[in-house]
């Protein structure tokens, strides 16, 4: 079956829903698509990727064009540009190794702000 396909017949289950069936599609199926969870869609939102109003429009949009074999590695770094760095709250703007290309218009760039102390978690593509 196609991606899509697979993602339509997934989300037909009560409570499973875009950002569920993707994961499936690349953790499970090894497809390459990209799951959209909040991290994502406001990192994507933010660097000026894409300009949607919620994950699944987001989802869709990033999905279209893909180049292949990248999904993985594109969602696990957002992912941990997300939570580590592009906080909905305080993002840390000055350490973003995407700074320069960054449309978000209320950077943080405080000269006080704490140095990047990376988390000591481990990412699915680091196993």
């Amino acid at each position: 079956m196609k991606d899509e396909e697979i993602l339509n017949e997934l989300i037909k289950f009560p409570g499973i829903g875009v950002k569920t069936a993707s994961c499936v599609l690349l953790f499970s199926v090894r497809r390459n698509v990209c799951p959209v969870d909040t991290h994502v869609h406001r990192t994507l939102n933010r660097i000026g990727i894409v300009k949607t109003s919620s994950p699944d429009k987001t989802f869709y949009f990033i999905n279209k064009s893909l180049p292949d074999t990248v999904a993985h590695s594109f969602h696990t770094n957002l992912i941990r540009l997300g939570r580590e760095i592009c906080k909905p709250a305080n993002p840390n703007c000055k350490v973003c190794p995407v700074l320069s290309i960054c449309k978000f218009e209320n950077k943080n760039l405080d000269g006080n702000k704490k140095e990047y102390v990376e988390n000591s978690f481990m990412l699915l593509d680091n196993v």
